[in-house]
């Protein structure tokens, strides 16, 4: 049997896929009407979340992506039967990749008797599977300029949580924690995650979750800006502190890293345990990040710059010639990356984390703000070093056009 292979290009006329030496004509679907409550379109600030109730699923769109469209079709899988198919793309071109959906019996056959490529396996609810597939050729310079994006906008793609048992919660003074549901079941590293429930907040306001492997480590998950007593957003970075180190000056010395597998995500205010959710990392999307820091060539001799009596901010910047090379868990993005090598490269050249405060460091608009840089004894002397430090660190991040010293980021302050 020849199996259609799931790569598209849509014209204005009927679409001809091409198959493992063999074509065949998909049968085009009507797009769903819009009162059909099937998917959901929300704007946030860097993009489109689409969320599709129907299935279960939801991508997030970046910006340039913003006046996509959003097309219906089945898919014609011969002796194995048809898929739905949600289709995406704009005028020019409506259909630049699309998920299909298919039952998990279907899947199964499709991986065991068919021919040809299969289309890329995404995730699975306890109802469906979801793979994804793209076109062969583009109509024009900016659809070729849009299909790469498409590997990005895929690594957001999520299951949606099942229905569950409803769970009461009461948003109270000294409460007991309770997680109602999250906004998402499963999903890859870096995946923005909101917890939805009741009594979130904890010592001086903080807002944070945790999540636990099946060995039973734990890792801390802060809430970012917009949290509330009863709702926490969160990313899954990796590595993960393994305790909470905000108030006690310490750098961080345990980690957690994200692997494939389940897990259960919980709060914990005031050291009052919260029940538990869980939540699926899916193997197929766990990526990795390069990181790159320079530092001198011997520890413990940044005195010799920059002592009081000398301050060769010069000569301490060019001296940075030892170059390190690291691999990290996770997909990081640019504030991210630029916070773990300065926060390696720190203590490999033994710098103070109480006085370098990495973890206020933030990136928007091209611009890296940092905290204080004076203020307290002995000030001029560290930040001699530090700040022609920072600079060579930051020299090979192209989208860095300057650096801010005594700034005071609009971000919370972050931990990685």
């Amino acid at each position: 049997m020849k199996k259609n292979i799931l790569f598209l290009f849509v014209l204005a006329s009927a679409l001809l896929i091409t198959g493992a030496g063999c074509s065949k004509q998909q049968t085009d679907q009507p797009q769903i009407p819009s009162s059909t409550p099937v998917v959901k379109q929300a704007a946030t600030n860097t993009g489109t979340i689409y969320k599709n109730d129907k299935y279960g699923f939801l991508l997030e769109f970046p910006n340039t992506w913003n006046n996509h469209i959003v097309k219906s079709r089945v898919l014609n899988w011969e002796s194995l039967g048809t898929s739905d198919s949600i289709d995406f793309g704009f005028s020019a071109q409506d259909s630049l990749f699309n998920i299909s959906v298919h039952s998990k019996d279907q899947w199964k056959k499709l991986s065991l008797e068919g021919e040809g490529a299969l289309p890329t396996y995404l995730g699975e609810n306890n109802k469906y599977v979801f793979a994804y597939g793209v076109a062969q050729f583009t109509a024009n310079d900016t659809m070729i300029a849009k299909m790469g994006e498409i590997k990005n906008i895929m690594k957001t793609f999520a299951i949606i949580q099942q229905p569950v048992q409803s769970i009461s919660c009461v948003d109270e003074p000294e409460g007991k924690p309770v997680v109602t549901s999250l906004s998402i079941i499963s999903g890859l590293v870096g995946t923005k995650l909101e917890i939805n429930g009741c009594n979130f907040s904890g010592f001086e306001g903080d807002k944070n979750a945790w999540i636990k492997n099946n060995k039973g480590a734990i890792g801390i998950l802060r809430g970012e800006e917009g949290s509330t007593s009863k709702l926490l957003l969160v990313t899954l970075k990796s590595p993960l502190c393994q305790k909470d180190v905000s108030y006690s000056g310490l750098s961080c010395d345990t980690w957690l890293t994200l692997i494939p597998g389940k897990y259960n995500i919980y709060v914990a205010p005031w050291g009052k345990e919260s029940n538990k959710m869980e939540f699926t990392i899916d193997q197929s999307i766990v990526k990795n990040t390069s990181i790159t820091y320079y530092v001198l060539e011997k520890k413990n001799v940044n005195e010799t710059f920059c002592n009081g009596a000398d301050m060769d901010e010069v000569g301490f910047k060019a001296a940075l010639t030892k170059q390190i090379n690291v691999t990290v868990p996770g997909n990081l993005t640019i504030e991210e990356r630029i916070i773990k090598t300065l926060s390696l490269a720190a203590v490999a050249n033994s710098f103070e984390s109480s006085y370098a405060r990495v973890d206020e460091v933030a990136y928007k608009n091209n611009v890296v703000s940092m905290g204080p840089a004076n203020g307290w004894a002995g000030s001029s002397i560290f930040y001699c070093a530090w700040k022609p430090f920072v600079e060579k660190n930051l020299e090979q991040f192209s989208d860095v056009k300057e650096i801010i010293w005594d700034a005071f980021p609009d971000t919370i302050p972050k931990k990685y």
